[in-house]
């Protein structure tokens, strides 16, 4: 990549992806336009959903959990411009100005004014972090751990057989061995990880367009149920949630 262009590109992902992004020079900025993705690095992993964005730093390596289908919009910022945050930075929901830059259309203001362009994205970031958002998020396990192929299957194939017992099986460990494991890693046990990916689940679904009762099936729910876990860890129904994004949920990737 040059060190003075900035550019922008497009990734659609299909259910049941996990798509591996090498370090870079320079940072880069995802924007989600349709569904919901998970993006991590390391040991922890953002849900970011329709109409949001995160920025991934330069010279790290990033990784992306799609349950159910995503189109993403990449600005990738040359290395001249990228002293952007340090970590990963997420924004809720991009401003019209950041959203209209990122759109096919500006192609020539990027290629005219790069630092004018991450200048406004850059102060976008840093006033998210100041306003600490409320977000969703993952630990995960180290790539060595016993439990890693787990959690990823937990993330990508959400409504899948999740009893404590097969979670075991599948890990080919003792339910007890299991329950030390996550805790021992992420804190927290296999029941309580497991209800923050669906939760985040839910959320990228229902942003792709899916109807509640479908997810709700999708993720082994009756739907008053549904409803009620939903409004229990995001504060609205599902229904209120979805409008109170402002945006419309686009098409199911094909």
């Amino acid at each position: 990549m040059s060190d003075d262009v900035c550019r922008l590109s497009d990734l659609r992902l299909g259910p049941g992806t996990r798509h591996d992004i090498a370090p870079d020079t320079g940072g880069r900025f995802v924007q989600v336009q349709s569904g919901g993705v998970w993006i991590g690095s390391a040991r922890r992993a953002y849900c970011v959903t329709l109409g949001g964005g995160i920025w991934l730093p330069a010279s790290i390596a990033h990784r992306m959990y799609v349950p159910y289908g995503a189109a993403l919009r990449e600005l990738r910022i040359a290395p001249a411009v990228s002293d952007g945050p340090v970590h990963s930075a997420r924004i809720a929901r991009c401003s019209e100005m950041l959203t209209s830059l990122l759109s096919e259309s500006a192609s020539q203001a990027l290629a005219r004014a790069p630092a004018a362009v991450a200048s406004l994205l850059f102060g976008e970031l840093e006033a998210a972090v100041r306003e600490g958002a409320w977000e969703i998020a993952l630990d995960m396990p180290s790539s060595s751990s016993r439990i890693a192929a787990l959690c990823d299957a937990m993330i990508l194939d959400p409504g899948r057989d999740t009893r404590l017992d097969a979670l075991a099986a599948r890990a080919c460990v003792s339910v007890r061995t299991l329950h030390r494991l996550f805790v021992d890693e992420l804190g927290v046990g296999a029941g309580r990880w497991r209800r923050t990916v669906l939760t985040g689940t839910a959320m990228g679904a229902l942003a792709l367009g899916m109807p509640v009762s479908a997810v709700a099936r999708e993720l082994g729910f009756t739907p008053s149920a549904f409803s009620t876990f939903f409004k229990s860890h995001v504060g609205w129904a599902p229904n209120h949630w979805l409008a109170n994004q402002g945006v419309r949920a686009g098409p199911r990737p094909a």
